[in-house]
């Protein structure tokens, strides 16, 4: 019994030291941090160059947060595609649940890679450091119009690869259902599209 005593003791003694590092750690939020304290070389080398040269001129500039999980749409499509021929469908349904699958992957994704970088970005909206935001699954990233301060934490997020300038890269609403009679030329296709194989999901009809 006095084992167990000073056993239990212990254990008590030992989670009262750590449970208070958890919370602090848990509590100093990227956001809440000065940029001094998140600046690194990895974090910097997130950041194309050209944005930094637009910041000396203006205030708040657009650019685009591309995250490091990108869907594979070939394999999502053609597990889905397996899957459907076992199951002997016809071609419009196989179509049709191919399409579904790669396009419920794509959002799921994006939601739930994007939710804390999306609510770091509507508090910063809020006290004005950022003027708009337009979240995008097709390709997973993110149109952010914001300050520079607002652009260097964004790079201290893990889950964002890289950090890029607008330019003349469109990124466009995500596409209609009457995809068939949409011209997909190579001019026409979202930022960044082409690299996770949204192309082929949008021949499916």
């Amino acid at each position: 019994m006095h084992f167990s005593l000073s056993l239990l003791v212990s254990i008590i003694l030992f989670i009262s030291l750590v449970l208070p590092n958890i919370a602090v750690a848990q509590g100093d939020s990227i956001e809440s941090k000065p940029i001094s304290a998140i600046k690194n070389t990895s974090i910097e080398n997130k950041v194309d160059s050209k944005l930094i040269k637009q910041f000396k001129d203006q205030d708040q500039i657009t650019f685009l947060l591309k995250f490091e999980d990108q869907v594979d749409t070939t394999k999502v499509a053609t597990e889905v595609a397996e899957k459907a021929k076992k199951q002997k469908l016809t071609e419009v349904s196989a179509k049709l649940q191919v399409r579904s699958a790669v396009v419920s992957t794509l959002r799921n994704t994006a939601m739930e890679t994007q939710s804390e970088v999306m609510d770091y970005l509507e508090k910063a909206k809020q006290k004005g450091e950022v003027k708009s935001v337009q979240s995008f699954y097709v390709v997973n990233a993110i149109a952010v119009t914001a300050t520079k301060a607002v652009m260097d934490k964004l790079a201290a997020f893990p889950e964002v690869a890289k950090i890029l300038p607008n330019e003349t890269r469109q990124i466009i609403t995500p596409i209609q259902p009457k995809v068939k009679t949409t011209n997909l030329n190579s001019s026409t296709v979202e930022w960044g599209v082409e690299k996770v194989g949204a192309p082929q999901v949008w021949g499916m009809g």
